[in-house]
């Protein structure tokens, strides 16, 4: 797999520290920062973020966390929120792919 780009890389921590200017300021019926948020504090193109927190929701790197109702617009903005992946570190070293991997190979080879 092929490490993230700069784009990727922008977008994901502008995610990472607006959820925590939102949790520390605590509005009233925030969860995240909205697609137009990340953009602005990624400094990137609203059209470039659009595609790429699109690409990083299919991947599992961001998710929707819930809606704000946006002035002057009539539907409501999705909130996004990056996956912890915590439940990666926690599988024992029976649960990796190598091991698993290594089995295969040497059933295979006999």
């Amino acid at each position: 797999m092929r490490p993230a780009g700069e784009i990727r890389q922008a977008i994901l921590q502008a995610a990472v520290d607006l959820i925590e200017e939102i949790r520390q300021s605590s509005k009233e019926g925030r969860k995240g920062p909205t697609l137009a948020e990340i953009a602005a504090r990624a400094g990137v193109a609203r059209r470039d973020a659009r595609v790429c927190v699109s690409n990083c929701k299919r991947a599992g790197a961001l998710q929707i966390v819930g809606e704000f109702r946006v002035p002057k617009r009539n539907r409501p903005a999705a909130e996004y929120a990056p996956v912890q992946r915590s439940d990666l570190f926690d599988k024992g070293p029976a649960d990796s792919g190598a091991v698993v991997l290594g089995m295969f190979m040497q059933s295979w080879a006999r």
